[in-house]
């Protein structure tokens, strides 16, 4: 059993004892059973520690930020009465949110982060001011200086234009 209760945050400032909860870890980790020894033999020997074990315990929601995002994306009510238009909506709407994903990985990853939520993306890199003109049968895209500086927009537009293929197996 590992009770844990912290009072710093990540830039040294303490808390109140009472303004943050306690938390009590029960694990048969480190405890000299046998999955220690299988952890140690996979290279996972640190989860038996009491550090070990309460970072694999603040990393237990990851896999619902998927749920997350996908949430985020295109929402929990499906529109039509029937099943197959919300079917075919939903598959549509995980293959754009597998789009979304290959796009925030291969593209804009060093302007807003892989992990970052649909809507960021959205608001920081899609909602942008651009002009678009077309002079002497060039088409140019005009943005704003800080736009072009903070957003990298010359990287960002070679990223875009240069995509990895979708290899399926």
């Amino acid at each position: 059993m590992i009770v844990s209760r912290p009072f710093k945050n990540k830039i040294g400032q303490l808390y109140l004892p009472t303004s943050h909860f306690c938390q009590i870890i029960y694990t048969n980790l480190g405890m000299g059973q046998k999955i220690d020894s299988q952890l140690s033999d996979c290279g996972y020997g640190y989860m038996t520690t009491a550090d070990g074990v309460i970072h694999s315990h603040h990393g237990r929601g990851d896999d619902e930020l998927v749920f997350r995002y996908a949430k985020d994306f295109g929402g929990e009510i499906l529109p039509f009465e029937k099943f197959r238009p919300n079917a075919v909506y939903y598959y549509c709407m995980i293959i754009a949110f597998f789009i979304y994903g290959c796009f925030t990985k291969d593209v804009c990853k060093e302007q807003v982060g892989v992990m970052a939520y649909p809507t960021t993306v959205r608001r920081q890199i899609i909602d942008i001011g651009a002009k678009i003109v077309r002079h002497a049968r060039y088409i140019t895209i005009k943005v704003a200086r800080v736009i072009y500086d903070r957003l990298k927009f010359d990287e960002l537009w070679q990223r875009s234009g240069n995509a990895q293929p979708i290899m399926i197996s």
